[in-house]
């Protein structure tokens, strides 16, 4: 029977675990918010989403010059005088600075399809969710910690 380890970000791959040709799946779903996160819990003043490098780069000629960093991806490539939305690389250029944020959004409609028929499922009751912790949304800086800790058990909820 052929193992599959199964990580939330390509950081989290582990070499050890792939021996014995394991196969790795990468559900990096989650890149623009562990990047969001991690630049709000090193110090950014805000992030801002966007859709593609024009709109980032539109948005920042109206910033105070040396005010904000561009961060960005295209379908996996760093997109040419952005940097890359890797959480720790982050964390190191953004304190105190405005994020102008822009990840690929092309799969956005599979993605939505997906949502919708694992919330069908949830819905139905097969399947269930186990709830880890419920933090308020001021205290997403320890959650994220605990997270790329792994000292969590089930999801975790972060609520206004």
């Amino acid at each position: 029977m052929t193992k599959v380890h199964v990580v939330l970000r390509k950081e989290d791959i582990d070499e050890m675990a792939l021996a014995d040709r394991k196969v790795a799946v990468v559900f990096d779903v989650l890149l623009a918010t562990s990047s969001i996160t991690a630049v709000l819990a090193a110090g950014a003043r805000s992030v801002i989403p966007v859709r593609d490098a024009e709109e980032a780069k539109e948005i920042a000629l109206r910033l105070p010059e040396g005010s904000c960093e561009l961060v960005g991806e295209y379908e996996g490539r760093t997109i040419v005088g952005f940097h890359p939305p890797a959480p720790l690389f982050l964390q190191t250029v953004c304190p105190e600075k405005t994020v102008v944020l822009s990840t690929t959004n092309e799969k956005r409609a599979l993605y939505e399809q997906s949502l919708r028929e694992l919330l069908a499922w949830v819905q139905e009751g097969s399947l269930k969710l186990m709830i880890g912790g419920v933090d308020p949304l001021e205290q997403a800086s320890e959650v994220h910690r605990l997270l790329q800790g792994r000292k969590t058990h089930g999801k975790l909820l972060l609520v206004p």
